[in-house]
């Protein structure tokens, strides 16, 4: 895995061999799961777009859809939700 300077994420996965999913629909998946650390000083309203490009070979990328996350403060958010007990109990 490697960054570059505007922080997009590369990962090469050497001689995977994963088979064809017409051969093997279940062993042909994948996943990569990572963690990144949200920059200091973030405004609230902040949007963070994440997608991928996935590539198989030398055949054109496979482009995921874009997940939006936004920056919230949780404070402010659920001190005006009224919340059930139950939903709390065992979290």
């Amino acid at each position: 895995m490697s960054v570059d300077q505007i922080g997009k994420m590369n990962f090469t996965f050497y001689e995977i061999m994963l088979p064809d999913s017409n051969v093997n629909n279940l062993g042909s998946q994948g996943f990569v799961k990572y963690k990144i650390n949200l920059k200091p000083n973030l405004a609230i309203g902040t949007s963070i777009y994440n997608s991928a490009d996935i590539y198989f070979d030398l055949n054109p990328a496979v482009i995921t859809n874009t997940k939006i996350h936004i920056i919230y403060d949780c404070p402010g958010i659920l001190q005006n939700i009224i919340i059930p007990i139950q939903f709390c109990v065992g979290t």
